[in-house]
């Protein structure tokens, strides 16, 4: 393993740490917690190759599945869609350097998509255990909004620390 990839892999360990940390603390909001683990797949998903952006996905997912609270694979699935959705975005339709719409217009869609698959693999998986399925404003509650701007106004603080990290 290379120096970079290897601290990269720190630097998502400390996102997770800090954002399950935020989870303990504001337990009572989650909503006013931003997504940092997905802001990384995104961050990632920019500078690497498909392979690479599969990998620390499922790993990104491996994560946030340690404290989930809804069917395994759901978090795994959700960051693997997601840093695919993003990786094949940006190789195929927009500039080599991101630009400040274009970077509002991914993390805004992939904080979207994001909650919408884990969505739709638990309902789906609700639907075989003939369980209940959460109504859609379960995971995208009205204050979803506050959450995105949160994930925009950090991917960029995020982004320049990661660029950083040395080659």
């Amino acid at each position: 393993m290379n120096k970079k990839l290897a601290l990269s892999l720190l630097f998502l360990f400390l996102l997770f740490w800090l954002e399950t940390a935020l989870l303990r603390v504001f337990s009572q909001e989650p909503q006013f917690i931003p997504q940092l683990v997905l802001l990384f797949v995104i961050v990632f998903a920019l500078t690497h190759s498909l392979v690479e952006t599969l990998w620390v996905s499922f790993l990104a997912g491996f994560f946030e599945e340690l404290f989930s609270g809804i069917f395994f694979g759901a978090h795994i699935w959700a960051f693997v869609l997601t840093g695919v959705v993003i990786y094949l975005i940006t190789r195929n339709l927009t500039a080599e350097e991101i630009k400040f719409p274009t970077a509002l217009f991914l993390v805004a869609l992939a904080s979207v998509f994001y909650v919408f698959a884990i969505y739709a693999y638990d309902s789906a998986l609700n639907l075989l255990e003939a369980g209940n399925i959460q109504s859609l404003h379960y995971y995208f509650p009205q204050i979803f909004f506050l959450e995105i701007v949160l994930n925009i106004v950090l991917f960029f603080p995020i982004r320049a620390v990661y660029k950083l990290v040395p080659k």
